[in-house]
C-alpha cells in the first residue's frame, strides 16, 4: 500500500495531536503484555478513544469479526482474567492489624495501599526501594 509510518510508540501522543486523531484502534492484540502495555500507555496519554480488535484466537474461531472493536480492558493489560477476591476474608485478616506493603512507591503498590485502607488496619507500613 506504500503508506507512510507516522512514528514509533513513543511518538503516539505527538502524532495524535498533530493529526487531530480522535479514535485509535490497536490492531495487534496478540503482542506480549509488556509491549501492549507500552502502546496502551502511550495511547492513554491522549484524548483519543482507544479500542482494540479482538484477539486472533477469537477471530479464528469465528466468535467475533474484525469489525467488533472492543474497549481496552484490564484483562488486556494483564493477559489473564482478573482475580476474584474474598473480601470478607481480607477484611477479617486486615481490620485492626498492622499491614506492610512492599513496593509501596510504585503504581501497583500504592494502589494496594489505597485498597487496604478501606479495611481500617491499625497501621500500614509502606516499604519501597527508593
Amino acid at each position: 500500500f506504500n503508506l507512510p509510518v507516522a512514528g514509533k510508540v513513543k511518538d503516539i501522543p505527538e502524532v495524535v495531536k498533530e493529526n487531530d486523531i480522535e479514535h485509535i484502534v490497536i490492531a495487534i492484540p496478540s503482542l506480549r503484555n509488556g509491549e501492549l502495555n507500552k502502546i496502551i500507555d502511550a495511547c492513554n496519554r491522549t484524548n483519543a478513544k482507544v479500542q482494540m480488535i479482538p484477539k486472533i484466537e477469537d477471530l479464528m474461531t469465528g466468535r467475533v469479526s474484525v469489525s467488533h472493536l472492543k474497549n481496552v480492558e484490564v484483562e488486556d493489560l494483564l493477559g489473564r482474567d482478573p482475580v476474584k477476591l474474598d473480601i470478607a476474608a481480607i477484611s477479617e485478616y486486615v481490620t485492626g492489624n498492622t499491614v506492610m506493603v512492599t513496593g509501596a512507591g510504585g503504581s501497583i503498590g500504592s494502589e494496594i495501599c489505597r485498597q487496604v485502607m478501606r479495611f481500617n488496619p491499625s497501621k500500614i507500613v509502606l516499604v519501597g526501594h527508593g
